[in-house]
């Protein structure tokens, strides 16, 4: 690190230096003394990197965030646990009526994450034929999504309140 606010590492700065080594899987060398936690964590908590923070540096956590820290990894471990198996459940049905689609953006993205819970999200883009637009609709229906948007030619956005 060699921007620093006074004796501390600069909060961008070691955000930065989380997600490189975690990339490149190296291990993240910070002096504990030199280092806001606070700062450090509420900046990972506020661009959804937090996982990266506690998988590189749980080791040397202070006690009063490794909670806070191990709860938004738990989290991020269990949103993506989630998140797959209702993938799984939509691409199985849609293969059981003959319908071609794939997934696509971030949760393919996601596969090249040193850990793909990592990569945050909000939704899981599919792309169907057009032509099997009205069915694809029904069975996400069917199994407890809600439509939430208007059709158009070219997309179509649903909700699952457990998702």
């Amino acid at each position: 690190m060699s921007v620093s606010e006074g004796n501390n590492i600069n909060t961008a700065d070691a955000c930065i230096k989380l997600l490189s080594d975690c990339i490149n899987r190296e291990k993240t060398l910070l002096s504990t003394d030199s280092i806001n936690w606070g700062n450090l964590v509420d900046s990972c908590k506020r661009h959804e990197i937090s996982c990266f923070l506690y998988s590189q540096c749980n080791q040397i956590i202070p006690d009063s965030y490794k909670k806070e820290v191990e709860q938004q990894y738990s989290a991020a471990v269990f949103f993506y646990a989630n998140r797959t198996h209702v993938e799984k459940e939509i691409l199985e049905s849609l293969k059981e009526k003959g319908i071609d689609c794939f997934i696509v953006k971030g949760s393919k993205v996601a596969e090249y994450y040193p850990n793909p819970f990592f990569r945050t999200m909000g939704d899981t883009d599919l792309v169907v034929h057009r032509e099997n637009r009205d069915e694809v609709h029904d069975i996400l229906l069917s199994m407890g999504f809600h439509n939430q948007s208007h059709f158009d030619d070219r997309e179509c956005g649903f909700m699952k309140e457990t998702v």
